[in-house]
């Protein structure tokens, strides 16, 4: 079997390697190949160096040989030029995508070019998303003709998709309602990690406090400073983003126990998580977030605000700790009934919160679990 993947809308190869996301997203195809359930990968992205970056990490033994990288050509590299080779590129590979079973999206930013792959080629239509695009932009208070335009992508998508996969339950019961979606169409697949590298660490190292992610309204990191600062704890913050400037005068004004640690590269995560103890997630809306995935699995006792997404990973007092709602002063209430659990009480929990993750997260189960749709939406 054949697999097509369509790159995100503007993402290339190029970008995932310089920003250490490489290894990651290269894992579960890699998987696929060695479990023998695809023969051969085609990568569709949108950068136009990306096919001599492939050459590249094959030489050196970075990038599996059977993955074969078709990047765009170098005058449509930009913005207006990206979106114009999103509408050629499923003629301009016509030929091999006739030779594909399946044509698999990343996100629903681009899943139109999956569609009129099908609709061209006649393969079959995966369309998986990480979190759902049109409910994210909403509460992004993005303008209503951009919130209609992915309602509209949203909603021919999943009419014209043979199979789909969403990341979360709530987002599978949205899509199901709102679009009248047959439900056994569409699968629940989790997000994955290696747990190969995210494992946890024998030694309790502190009482030090991690939020790792963007720094961005959506995050609600305000109330978390604030929560912090009250409590004169220590928080490390790894990130960057357009709150950052905001973030550090509250940080001044509090005069907070609050370091700022800059953007960290992929490879680095699993050991820098397992310096800590407590992982705080204090998000306003979440999809499925890898972060608390990736400290849960590295033994960190994890503090989450009760959103969707979050509320399917802590289950609280059993997988971790949940606030009452997204205040500064619920944040605190949280982090201090994490803080005077026992270590034995700790321990429960962080050994029930690595149980979920071994047995719904990792790439070992999530790839079993797509295999099984590559053998559904083939039939």
């Amino acid at each position: 079997m054949k697999l097509a993947l369509i790159f995100t809308q503007g993402i290339s190869l190029q970008k995932w390697h310089n920003t250490g996301l490489l290894d990651r997203e290269k894992k579960i195809y890699e998987k696929h190949l060695e479990q023998k359930s695809i023969e051969e990968i085609h990568w569709f992205s949108f950068g136009s160096y990306d096919n001599k970056i492939a050459e590249e990490l094959k030489q050196n033994g970075l990038l599996h040989h059977s993955i074969k990288v078709h990047g765009c050509p170098k005058y449509l590299d930009n913005y207006w030029g990206h979106i114009l080779w999103s509408l050629i590129l499923p003629i301009n590979y016509l030929s091999i995508f006739r030779q594909c079973e399946i044509v698999k999206t990343n996100q629903m930013n681009g899943a139109w070019t999956a569609a009129l792959c099908k609709l061209l080629s006649g393969c079959r239509f995966y369309l998986r998303t990480g979190y759902t695009y049109s409910i994210f932009i909403k509460k992004q208070k993005r303008t209503w003709i951009k919130i209609f335009f992915y309602y509209l992508v949203e909603l021919i998508s999943y009419k014209l998709c043979d199979i789909a996969a969403v990341s979360s339950q709530r987002d599978l019961e949205y899509i199901v309602s709102r679009y009248n979606i047959p439900k056994e169409r569409i699968r629940l697949l989790y997000n994955f990690i290696d747990t190969d590298y995210f494992y946890p660490n024998s030694v309790n190292q502190s009482n030090n406090f991690i939020f790792i992610g963007r720094l961005n309204e959506q995050k609600n990191l305000f109330a978390l400073i604030e929560a912090i600062s009250d409590l004169d704890l220590n928080l490390d913050i790894y990130g960057d983003g357009e709150q950052r400037e905001k973030l550090s005068e509250l940080v001044k004004k509090l005069n907070a126990n609050v370091k700022f640690m800059g953007k960290i590269d992929n490879a680095l995560v699993p050991d820098t998580l397992r310096k800590y103890d407590y992982f705080v997630l204090p998000s306003f809306y979440e999809g499925m977030p890898k972060s608390l995935i990736e400290a849960m699995a590295c033994g960190i006792l994890s503090i989450g605000t009760p959103v969707n997404g979050i509320i399917e990973l802590i289950d609280d007092e059993k997988t971790g700790v949940l606030t009452e709602d997204t205040s500064s002063e619920s944040i605190k209430i949280a982090i201090r009934r994490a803080l005077n659990f026992s270590s034995n009480e700790k321990l429960k929990i962080q050994q029930n919160s690595l149980k979920i993750i071994q047995e719904n997260f990792s790439l070992y189960a999530v790839s079993e679990l797509e295999s099984e749709i590559f053998s559904a939406v083939t039939k």
